[in-house]
């Protein structure tokens, strides 16, 4: 009996320390979450067990030293399986059941608090985007062509596709379509893969020549805008495959893309050339020309609370903002370095945040103009920057191929 005992306290202890140290193991995030959960039920329940065993033979060693040798046979087997030692293993596996569940909480909620880094490929071009369906969830890509889904509330690596393209440029999630992302880069292909088990869907012929650029329809389900070299946008049917419109714009490159989420097929395009351009993508229709003069178009971006306001950002550090409903220059905001790439907090009001090549993000109140907040770990340049949807992380993606994810705070 003590035999049989002293077994299963081995092997549940060995179980709650799987469960503990697994990290360095480099197992998948659901398969850790799994050990996690379920050594800390048994290892729980164990150590129960082994307390309310040794608790009894403390009560029958009191109670028998007053009764000589005429101890029951039942009350010496339980007498020999609770000595001391079965008290400290039962304590231990119950501290395992408490801690276990917690690790990564704990890690979470340290990280939620401070500044982290997701590793990269030294000297790739990193480009980020967040799934709309689950705030942590996070596809990076770059070169190599491995495009990596991560849960940044634990760090953890959970998928790599390997998309066969040697530089992914873009990746964006379909905000209507759970668990399906677009890829692109400098092959002449655009993926669309299930992110869950990290199969490809399809591969469109994208018939870019350089760096393609992406953008989910957010009020069209199943639809996805292509541009690149050419100045033609594609629009595809994700659930079939299909192209379903194309149209030339003025540009002979176009290097950003981005939908208004409060206009139904509003499309804001720019590009090499200087200018930002106004479509419906319903119908092809060229709706206007931004008034103003641009450089070289970085990004774009479409402020999600505040009815017709979209940032352009540009290679030669200017960034404005403009009213698309009119084509008409709002205000210049004076950014101290090449403009590449834009995002608006999601759930703040006017909230810009821009990235630039001397590795800063800066945040930017939209409707004044004004300098909130500075982020930065280093020289890198940043290539590009997401939001998670509750706005509480930023992601930046760097030219060392790393992504910094920074805690959303009051910066006002």
């Amino acid at each position: 009996m003590t035999v049989v005992a002293a077994m299963v306290s081995l092997g549940v202890l060995g179980a709650g320390l799987v469960g503990f140290f697994a990290d360095p193991l480099h197992l998948p995030g659901e398969v850790l979450d799994v050990l996690d959960k379920r050594a800390s039920v048994i290892s729980m329940f164990t150590g129960l067990v082994g307390l309310l065993i040794a608790s009894t033979s403390l009560l029958l060693q009191l109670r028998s030293s007053g009764q000589g040798e005429s101890i029951p046979h039942l009350e010496r087997v339980v007498l020999r399986v609770g000595r001391p030692h079965t008290a400290l293993v039962a304590i231990l596996l119950m501290m395992l059941g408490v801690l276990a569940p917690d690790r990564h909480t704990n890690n979470a909620t340290a990280g939620e608090e401070q500044f982290r880094v997701l590793p990269g490929r030294p000297g790739s071009a990193a480009s980020v985007s967040f799934s709309r369906f689950t705030s942590d969830t996070l596809a990076t890509g770059g070169t190599g062509g491995v495009v990596r889904i991560w849960n940044t509330r634990t760090s953890r690596r959970i998928r790599e596709i390997a998309t066969r393209n040697p530089n992914v440029t873009a990746v964006a999630f379909d905000p209507l379509n759970r668990d399906v992302l677009a890829t692109g880069g400098t092959d002449p292909l655009i993926r669309i893969w299930d992110t869950n088990t990290g199969r490809g869907l399809w591969a469109l012929p994208g018939r870019h020549s350089t760096a393609t650029v992406l953008a989910f329809d957010p009020a069209n389900r199943h639809a996805l805008v292509t541009a690149g070299a050419g100045g033609v946008i594609r629009i595809w049917d994700t659930a079939t495959g299909r192209q379903s419109r194309t149209f030339t714009t003025r540009e002979r490159q176009i290097t950003a893309m981005a939908f208004d989420p409060l206009t139904r097929n509003t499309l804001a395009v720019g590009g090499v050339s200087g200018s930002v351009e106004i479509w419906d993508s319903s119908n092809g229709t060229l709706v206007r020309t931004m008034q103003g003069e641009f450089g070289q178009i970085s990004s774009l971006a479409f402020d999600p609370l505040t009815p017709n306001t979209l940032a352009t950002g540009e290679r030669d550090g200017t960034l404005q903002i403009w009213d698309s409903s009119n084509g008409k220059h709002v205000r210049d905001i004076r950014n101290p370095a090449k403009v590449t790439a834009l995002a608006f907090n999601p759930l703040l009001r006017n909230s810009l945040a821009s990235g630039s090549d001397d590795g800063t993000v800066r945040i930017w109140d939209s409707s004044t103009g004004l300098h909130v907040h500075d982020l930065s770990d280093g020289p890198t340049s940043i290539t590009s920057i997401a939001y998670t949807p509750d706005a509480q992380t930023l992601a930046a993606g760097g030219t060392d191929g790393k992504i910094r994810l920074w805690p959303v705070k009051d910066w006002s």
